[in-house]
């Protein structure tokens, strides 16, 4: 299953009148833009804007790149569930032998931090299965620290890795004795 494939399982969220940007177009600018390092709707847009030439051509567009408050409207109304759901069925089509190392983190969500001061914070966190040999993500799974803690997300994830053989590596954080 290629990325494409990947794109196109997701619906559109805008409504149908005014549309400027073809949907699929506009997530493999975001895709492309955060796969080079741009992170955050501004910077995805310097990518784009710097790009314009080659995205114009490549994908018809009459109006050039969609700007950074279009790009992130299209991120904010995206089903977030239902993306990391068809992500995680197009990650599962990558081929694991045995033997494959795989590493399973996480990490906390710039600007998500809530009571920072208090015993009770939370922010949002993203754990990853990451495949080392193909560099490519297995599966992910999100959460507010306050709720469940980055552990139990990890063991929620393992299942997929079952009878692979592959090695795995994990945080000692990771490796705490269930109660």
């Amino acid at each position: 299953m290629e990325i494409n494939d990947f794109f196109k399982s997701l619906s559109d969220p805008r409504r149908g009148q005014g549309q400027r940007y073809p949907f699929e177009s506009m997530l493999w600018i975001i895709f492309l833009g955060i796969s080079c390092g741009y992170i955050g709707y501004r910077s995805i847009h310097k990518f784009a804007k710097a790009n314009e030439a080659y995205f114009t051509e490549l994908f018809g567009l009459k109006h050039g790149v969609p700007s950074h408050v279009t790009l992130r409207q299209l991120l904010l109304a995206l089903d977030k569930d239902l993306v990391k759901q068809r992500f995680n069925e197009w990650c599962s089509h990558q081929e694991l032998s045995s033997l494959d190392w795989v590493s399973a983190d996480g990490k906390s969500l710039k600007s998500t931090l809530s009571d920072y001061t208090e015993s009770y914070q939370d922010f949002c966190s993203i754990v990853s299965i990451y495949v080392q040999k193909t560099g490519l993500t297995h599966s992910i799974a999100d959460f507010r620290n306050k709720k469940i803690s980055e552990a139990e997300i990890v063991r929620s994830l393992l299942p997929s890795l079952q009878d692979k053989g592959v090695i795995l590596t994990l945080d000692a954080l990771h490796t705490q004795k269930k109660q």
